[in-house]
């Protein structure tokens, strides 16, 4: 037994050793960076291919899901966070750290495309920003599909942000959203411009789906190299989000949506996500609005919100200047 735990000990550090090696030398990324993204690999569930009897029997199980109370998750928080309610009985937390810097507000719109709720790495991710921030940060938790479509949650959204501005005359805005929240941030964006609303300072967007419908044909590609989404389950996700809605109408598609007039605009991405091409289109289209682009190479999806990760440590850090120098 003893030399097979110390063979196990050897082998494992083996590994560990030429995974260091590898990651460093050949891909020039952080040696986390790489184990996250194999870890991702177990199982390669980004190429099962879902079918409509799986989405509609996932979509069963999230509905319960979703209709159960948001509890604050068990963490050790740097900030203060209570949960609230908008007018409208929409939960929202607020993060208030010790030392407050109340000229600005940021608001976060979480991802999870748009069926799951605010995970633990969000409340992590958010109470870390506002720590080093110094500014109160609120995370709405928006109606989900398949119960709601995005109509529900822009009126819920619109009505609370509507108050917020109300309440706050003296404060700036900052809106960041991952992922799902990235096009909701977006999306959100262009809409408050169309009415003549106020806007936030700047938008920053990490990893966003710009496009619900993933026609690009460029994901395809790069659904071989993502660890971690599935594009065949995200067009079942996106069309129980829009509805009967278009898929180019910018609410759900803000790719597609009016720029001219927005704030000042941060997108950070990697090249192993399949919603990266829907950012080379964004980049390749000319706009009236400042965009600046972050494209990490060979990180996955979200990267910014993960721990211990080198590439996600800088990205946090270019994150914190934008928004306390918009």
């Amino acid at each position: 037994m003893k030399k097979i735990v110390i063979a196990f000990i050897i082998t494992i550090t083996a590994s560990l050793s030429a995974t260091t090696v590898y990651a460093s030398l050949f891909e020039q990324r952080s040696v986390v960076s790489k184990i996250i993204e194999m870890s991702f690999r177990v199982g390669q569930l980004n190429r099962v291919v879902i079918t409509e009897d799986i989405a509609e029997a996932y979509f069963a199980t999230q509905k319960v899901i979703n209709q159960r109370p948001h509890h604050l998750p068990r963490l050790v928080y740097r900030t203060t966070v209570t949960q609230h309610h908008s007018q409208d009985d929409m939960p929202y937390y607020q993060f208030t750290p010790s030392t407050e810097d109340k000229t600005r507000v940021i608001v976060y719109f979480h991802g999870g495309s748009y069926v799951t709720t605010a995970s633990i790495i969000h409340f992590q991710f958010i109470d870390r920003l506002s720590h080093a921030s110094g500014y109160t940060v609120l995370l709405p938790i928006y109606p989900l599909a398949p119960e709601y479509t995005h109509q529900e949650a822009f009126e819920k959204l619109t009505l609370w942000y509507a108050d917020l501005v109300e309440a706050n005359p003296n404060q700036s805005f900052v809106f960041i959203g991952d992922s799902a929240g990235g096009g909701l941030a977006l999306g959100f964006t262009q809409m408050l411009n169309l009415c003549a609303k106020q806007l936030p300072e700047t938008t920053v967007l990490i990893s966003p789906w710009l496009d619900i419908s993933l026609s690009n044909p460029d994901v395809k590609q790069v659904q071989k190299l993502d660890p971690l989404l599935n594009a065949s389950a995200a067009s079942f996700l996106g069309d129980a989000w829009r509805g009967d809605t278009d898929p180019l109408f910018y609410q759900v598609s803000p790719l597609y949506g009016e720029f001219e007039g927005l704030p000042p605009i941060h997108v950070f991405t990697g090249t192993y996500d399949i919603l990266y091409p829907d950012v080379l289109l964004l980049k390749s289209q000319e706009h009236t609005a400042t965009i600046d682009y972050y494209i990490y190479d060979k990180m996955t999806h979200v990267f910014p919100l993960y721990p211990l990760m080198k590439e996600a440590n800088e990205a946090f850090d270019i994150i914190l200047e934008i928004i306390k120098n918009p």
